[in-house]
């Protein structure tokens, strides 16, 4: 869970560091990057902050979060590390709740990922309807 919370955050940090030669800076303790860029007159402000909490894989509490000003249509969204499910369908598996908002609505999803990061679950409602989804990179 952690590689691929650091790996999502490495590409958008990459991203906007080249991105129209903007400033980035990087808050003391390395928990928060913001990245100001001004193209054609328009300023865009992208703020990337989150903790990966040290002692373990699933670590409840953590968080990841994105946002975005600046541009027509853009919105946050965050990813909130819930607990490790230790009963049902889902035990031994890391809950992880996505929540992003933007002018199209709100979107709320949930996350449940292995250890080792190659497989999981996602489910998500829309339009009243739950959908769920197993995946695997195996």
């Amino acid at each position: 869970m952690k590689k691929i919370i650091l790996a999502m955050a490495l590409i958008a940090v990459i991203v906007m560091m080249t991105a129209c030669g903007g400033t980035t800076t990087i808050d003391k303790d390395g928990t928060t990057t913001t990245t100001t860029t001004t193209t054609d007159g328009e300023t865009v402000t992208t703020t990337v902050s989150g903790t990966e909490g040290a002692d373990s894989w699933c670590p409840e509490g953590g968080d990841w979060n994105v946002k975005v000003e600046g541009v027509e249509g853009a919105g946050e969204a965050s990813w909130k590390i819930d607990k490790l499910i230790t009963s049902g369908e889902y035990e031994g598996l890391c809950h992880v709740i996505y929540t992003a908002t933007g002018p199209q609505g709100d979107v709320k999803m949930d996350y449940y990922f292995s250890e080792d990061g190659k497989s999981g679950y996602y489910e998500m409602e829309v339009n009243g309807q739950k959908i769920s989804q197993e995946w695997s990179s195996d």
